[in-house]
């Protein structure tokens, strides 16, 4: 317990200023971790192959504390799934790319029922800043990457930002 300073007779339990003090602490805990805990997600489903036996799946991941827009490293889940279900027992492949680009999208194309290429976009000036060849060679093989842009890289696992 403190003794009053303005000659009040009242004695405070907590000292003046520290309650603000700890509040501002607070705050600034909190806001630090909405920033730097949040980025964007979308997701985007594909399109289903010639003869609809599969499907590709793809999610987009911002980095966090960047707004999507921004000239920003992003992470890509494609997913390639069977009878066109997206559930996990139904993954016959799954990569994370990873690339440079501000506003990123795709443009997915079947190429036949065993072959797909993906188009990654630049929204901002509508241009391609880079591509995947995913392909099954024979009907018994799973699918694999054949060809890519030389600015993609790959990871097996997610780590957020």
């Amino acid at each position: 317990m403190s003794a009053p300073k303005n000659g009040s007779s009242t004695p405070t339990l907590v000292p003046n200023g520290v309650i603000m003090k700890e509040f501002r602490i607070s705050y600034f805990i909190m806001l630090l971790c909405l920033i730097s805990c949040s980025h964007t997600v979308i997701g985007k489903t594909g399109i289903d192959s010639p003869g609809k036996k599969y499907h590709v799946y793809m999610i987009f991941h911002g980095k966090s504390a960047h707004a999507y827009v921004d000239y920003t490293a992003k992470k890509v889940f494609v997913g390639i799934y069977e009878n066109n279900r997206l559930d996990q027992s139904d993954l016959v492949f799954s990569t994370w790319v990873v690339l440079k680009a501000a506003d990123l999208s795709c443009d997915c194309k079947w190429l036949d029922p065993s072959s797909l290429r993906i188009d990654f976009l630049e929204m901002t000036n509508k241009t391609q800043c880079g591509y995947l060849i995913i392909k099954k060679e024979n009907n018994n093989d799973k699918f694999k990457i054949t060809e890519h842009s030389n600015n993609l890289k790959f990871e097996e696992k997610i780590y957020y930002f």
